[in-house]
Parts: structure tokens; sequence; C-alpha cells
């Protein structure tokens, strides 16, 4: 503002110049020398004067301007600070705007994000949705497998004391079965020799009852006359202690019964005692 009312100044001083340098001009070429000269003293004197008087009034306008230039240097000081404050204003809008333009690009990025991952969720709500019915099927089919494999267990575990059983049975019934068999081997062999000593008894007594062929015997019929006396002495010997029944009164044999096991040892006991050799 003081440039601005000085150079005011200075045209307006310019512009006075260049009025008095006019009328001198004019004044020089209209008018004669006397005329002139007299004309220059009227204007130097005029000039004094306006000098001397610009000269009185320079104070006061100094003062003046020097009030003016602290009016306005009070207002440009008192407009300065809302100008500062105005143009941090200004760029706290511009920071305020990019702030808000960041802030609806992140919201509209936002919203994307947001409906892009509702529709990912709704999807990973269908597949574990469909995840679960395939679990909840697969787990009632695993609990009807297990269900089953208790039953067969159970089956098997019955069956399992089943065989046990029929295994503990089929041992006893085979001990059994071995026990009547050698039992059954011990009276077989005891009716056989028994057989044999009847039917070696029967040949003696027939032997002893039949006449000799010849009475004058040679030595080969002595030498087996006396194999035979030493084979019935040996016998009669071996016999000792047996009473036998004879020929007439001996009770018909008995043939052995075939091996059973259905038999029990009583039976067979009973069997052999019907004997009627008795020792």
């Amino acid at each position: 503002m003081n440039k601005v009312h000085e150079l005011t100044l200075q045209l307006q001083m310019m512009i006075n110049e260049r009025n008095e340098l006019r009328a001198i001009l004019a004044n020089y070429t209209n008018n004669d020398g006397n005329n002139r000269q007299n004309s220059e003293r009227e204007e130097l004197k005029m000039d004094h004067q306006k000098e001397t008087s610009e000269l009185e009034k320079f104070p006061k306008e100094i003062s003046q301007d020097s009030s003016r230039s602290k009016e306005l240097t009070k207002k440009t000081n008192s407009y300065r600070q809302p100008l500062r404050e105005r143009t941090q204003m200004k760029e706290k809008v511009g920071m305020l705007r990019e702030d808000n333009r960041k802030l609806q690009q992140e919201q509209i990025f936002l919203q994307k994000s947001c409906e892009e991952t509702k529709r990912l969720c709704e999807e990973d709500l269908e597949k574990i949705y469909d995840l679960l019915t395939k679990q909840q099927q697969g787990h009632q089919r695993l609990e009807e497998q297990f269900q089953s494999l208790l039953k067969q267990r159970e089956l098997f575990t019955q069956q399992k004391n089943l065989a046990i059983k029929l295994q503990h049975h089929f041992t006893e019934s085979q001990t059994r079965f071995e026990h009547l068999q050698h039992e059954m081997k011990q009276t077989t062999a005891q009716e056989e020799s028994l057989l044999q000593i009847r039917l070696l008894h029967q040949e003696l007594m027939c032997q002893a009852s039949e006449p000799p062929l010849s009475p004058i015997p040679t030595n080969h019929g002595i030498h087996t006359h006396l194999k035979r006396n030493d084979k019935a002495r040996g016998i009669q010997r071996h016999l000792g202690g047996i009473t036998f029944y004879t020929p007439g009164s001996r009770p018909p044999l008995k043939k052995p019964h075939p091996f059973s096991c259905e038999h029990s040892i009583e039976e067979n006991i009973n069997r052999s005692s019907e004997d009627p050799a008795t020792i």
C-alpha cells in the first residue's frame, strides 16, 4: 500500500511538471523576451509560492501519511493473521479434501471387498453345509457299520465261545475215546490170549484122549512125542492155578462186540466178565 501511494504521488508530480513545462513552452513561443522574463519571474514566484505552500503542507501530509501508514500497517497486520489463517485453512481444506477423496476410494474398495467377502462367505457356508451334510451321512453310515460290526462281534464272540465249548467237548470226547480205545485194545488182547489158551487146552485135551497110532514108536516119533509132552508140561505149568471147563460142560464162546464209542467202560467190563474163564 505504501508503494502504491508513493507511485501515485510521483505520478501526480510528473503530471504537474508536464503541465508547467507545456505552459512555459507556450509562453516562449507566443511572447517576446521581456514578457518572457516577466512571465518567468511570475512563474518562478508562483512556483516558489507553490513550493513554500507545499513545503508547509508536507509536515501535515507526512503526519497524515504516517498516521495513514500506521493505520494501514495495523490493517495489514490485522489482515495478515486472517490471511495466514485463511491460507492454513485452505491447506487444511485441501488436505481434508484429499483425505475425503482417499476415504471415498477406501469406502468404495471396502464396499466391493465387503460384497466379495459376503459372496465368498455365502459360498463357504454352502460348502460347509454340504460338507456337514456329507459328514452327517458318513457318520450315520459309520454308525450303522459300527452297529453291524458290534452285532458281528457279538455273533463272533458267541461263535467263539461255542467253538471253545465244542473244542473242550471234542477234547474230552477225544480223550475219552482214546481211553476207551486203549481199554478196548487191552480187553481185546486179554480175550484173544484167553481164546488162544482155551484152544491150546482143547488141543491138549483132544491129544490126551486120542490113542497112539503105532505101538513101537520110531526115533522120530519118540522125539515128536517128547516134544509134545514137554510142550504140554510147559502149558500146564503156564496154566497153573487156572480152572477150565470140560469140553462137554464148556459153554459156547461169545464173539466180542465191535468197538463203539457209545458204550461206556462199565459195559465193556461187564461184557468181559461174562467170559467163562475166571482167573
